[in-house]
């Protein structure tokens, strides 16, 4: 997949909502051609005004065309000439005589499927990878359909078709949690306690500290959506408020702020190497190197007790 620094999302043929969308999303012509694209396609290399056959094995490129010229809908799957995978999901817009095309990266749910077929049964370790991201991909999931929901940018049989994609997706990766959770069941309690009425935020750009926090989170029984991406995490908050109970957040500030603002008794537990400047009483804070799950434990507890 070829890159050039100069390919930027064409702003004036497309929403913002689109434009921010965690899947990739791209506009073509009967020539294949790239007209425009979203934040998230930028980012998989590609640039507006190249041709996507110039992307894609020629395989792909085939099926795509005879979507496109028998003026289909369709899904398929997407084979990048550097060996990502990507599940798409073709949209005609008969007004424009254009097609949207959106990517949905499954590479690495590709490499969890095969692991599962090759393995008699997972290792705790394995187990614990696929959970959390099954979690943090839920929490794109839940953004994508919160965005659908609160700022619909179409209509008719196109907005039906996609939120049958949304559905098929979170059906899917609900239906891996519970499997996940059955295998776990030696070492995660049952739903007493919380029963499962909490709702974590948890945000950490770092992936391997956002798993862990996830992880330790579950045990506990929260439900927990998760995002890698500040600017993902604030969206979901702004489409849904009153969604989450508390947050867990780490180096994000601005985010902290944030969630203080939209959400009038949410607390939030920071994890940082150093203390916050903010001074909240619903700001609580503890070391994040190394974190310790006994502190971490506590401070959760002493924030429920705290809306006692």
């Amino acid at each position: 997949m070829k890159i050039r620094s100069s390919g930027q999302p064409s702003n004036d043929t497309m929403k913002p909502e689109l434009l921010l969308a965690p899947a990739g999303y791209v506009l073509i012509n009967r020539s294949l051609e790239l007209l425009a694209l979203n934040h998230k396609a930028r980012d998989y290399g590609m640039v507006a005004g190249d041709g996507l056959a110039d992307y894609l094995e020629e395989q792909t490129t085939t099926r795509l065309r005879k979507l496109v010229d028998s003026t289909t809908n369709g899904m398929f799957e997407v084979n990048f000439l550097d060996g990502k995978r990507f599940e798409g999901h073709l949209l005609l817009l008969p007004a424009s005589g254009c097609a949207g095309l959106w990517l949905c990266d499954v590479t690495e749910l590709r490499f969890v499927q095969h692991q599962l077929q090759t393995l008699n049964k997972p290792d705790r370790k394995f187990l614990h990878k696929l959970n959390n991201l099954v979690s943090t991909t839920l929490g794109y999931c839940e953004l994508v359909e919160l965005m659908l929901e609160e700022n619909p940018v179409l209509n008719g049989e196109r907005l039906k078709a996609v939120r049958g994609y949304q559905q098929e997706i979170n059906s899917g990766l609900r239906l891996t949690e519970n499997h996940v959770q059955r295998e776990r069941h030696t070492t995660i309690p049952s739903d007493s306690g919380r029963g499962g009425k909490q709702h974590a935020l948890a945000v950490n750009s770092d992936t391997l500290r956002l798993e862990y926090l996830v992880e330790l989170l579950q045990s506990q029984q929260f439900k927990v959506t998760s995002f890698t991406d500040s600017k993902a995490a604030r969206e979901f908050m702004s489409l849904n408020p009153e969604r989450i109970n508390v947050a867990v957040v780490g180096e994000e500030q601005d985010l902290a702020e944030y969630l203080l603002e939209i959400n009038s008794s949410l607390n939030i537990l920071i994890c940082a190497n150093t203390e916050p400047a903010i001074r909240d009483r619903r700001i609580h804070f503890i070391p994040d190197r190394p974190l310790d799950i006994n502190i971490l434990m506590k401070a959760l507890l002493e924030i429920e007790m705290s809306k006692i």
